[in-house]
């Protein structure tokens, strides 16, 4: 059985239940590589059933650097006081890109340059890390730069546990409590080891 995610990929299912991406190129020539990722990744597996949830959950997360200090949004919800990166889960009609876009205009009323992928974060259900519980999950982290003349604030609709957003001292992260703490495999990042991939329970 074959499914189609938008025109720029192909989900191919193989005799025994296997999955195969097929690539195909854009109108313009170009390519999207981490489109056919999150397509792929959000695309139902199981073709007897258009109406399942999705199997993987995919989301983009800015990691925004200046003077030493790095952007984080602060949360108070059920896990306590914590900090995310910026960002959030992707949604139909996006590239992974305009997802982080938005998702760190909503978070900070920034506005934000995507740059290279500096680390991919997954969490299998069946190795649970408490940030993410049950839910399987690909987290996808970019280098990004604020755009001419934007600045970070507290936006005017935060998310209802949304408290704060700080920068926050670089030589500090390892003492604060950030979700998913992955502040080793960033710093290892962005001195030139990428794209660093993480598997929760497997550390």
């Amino acid at each position: 059985m074959r499914q189609e995610c938008d025109q720029s990929v192909e989900f191919t299912r193989e005799p025994g239940g296997s999955a195969r991406l097929e690539q195909s190129e854009r109108p313009d020539g170009s390519d999207d590589r981490l489109g056919w990722l999150a397509c792929a990744a959000m695309t139902n597996s199981d073709p007897q059933s258009e109406s399942r949830e999705y199997s993987i959950r995919v989301g983009a997360k800015a990691v925004i650097v200046r003077d030493g200090m790095m952007l984080l949004v602060k949360y108070d919800d059920k896990n306590g006081p914590h900090y995310n990166c910026p960002g959030g889960g992707h949604q139909s009609g996006e590239t992974v890109r305009e997802t982080l876009a938005r998702e760190v205009l909503e978070e900070t009323a920034a506005g934000v340059e995507v740059g290279d992928l500096l680390l991919v974060l997954e969490s299998p259900p069946f190795k649970p890390d408490p940030s993410f519980g049950p839910v399987h999950h690909l987290l996808l982290f970019f280098e990004c730069t604020l755009k001419p003349g934007s600045e970070p604030r507290f936006p005017d609709t935060p998310d209802p546990y949304q408290t704060a957003v700080e920068w926050i001292p670089y030589s500090e992260l390892a003492e604060t409590r950030v979700f998913p703490d992955v502040a080793r495999e960033l710093e290892m990042a962005l001195t030139g080891a990428r794209p660093v991939f993480i598997e929760v329970g497997a550390r």
